[in-house]
């Protein structure tokens, strides 16, 4: 319990800002039933990647194959796609084979050289993330869901 008396009412939080931090900290600590319930599978699925301990973040028009394989020479062990725009992936197979280049393996066996590999897609309609998702699913490990970028301040570095 938290003494809010000392803060005026100009600087409290809104009730409904604390009750979805207590129930985002007790989904995360306990899930969805009463009773704890171990988050294995994540840690299984990370565990299937090799358990990756350094990752090579998306970014926006900057890590296409060349420069994943590059990284994964110096030591990375999981890369990211750059992040794709869900709504004409989903439709525009132009749109596919100009943005996404891990279609067919490259040099090394069935193309394990540039993989862990996790597509980031952006895009805020389910059902055409869902679409998009599809396309990539086959030939990624695994789909970052981007809800909120990119922002301008992120296009200038």
């Amino acid at each position: 319990i938290v003494d809010w008396s000392p803060w005026n009412a100009a600087m409290r939080p809104p009730v409904l800002v604390l009750l979805v931090m207590a129930w985002t900290w007790t989904r995360f600590n306990y899930g969805f039933s009463s009773v704890a319930q171990p988050r294995h599978w994540a840690w299984q699925w990370w565990e299937s990647l090799g358990s990756p301990k350094w990752v090579c973040s998306p970014m926006i028009d900057q890590s296409e194959r060349a420069f994943r394989l590059l990284c994964r020479r110096y030591g990375v062990h999981l890369a990211y796609t750059p992040m794709l725009h869900a709504e004409p992936f989903a439709v525009d197979e132009g749109y596919r084979k100009t943005y996404f280049d891990a279609w067919t393996p490259v040099d090394g066996e069935n193309g394990k050289d540039d993989r862990p590999l996790i597509a980031q897609l952006g895009g805020d309609d389910p059902k055409t993330m869902l679409q998009a998702a599809h396309h990539l699913e086959p030939y990624v490990d695994g789909i970052d869901v981007n809800f909120g970028c990119p922002t301008e301040d992120a296009r200038k570095g």
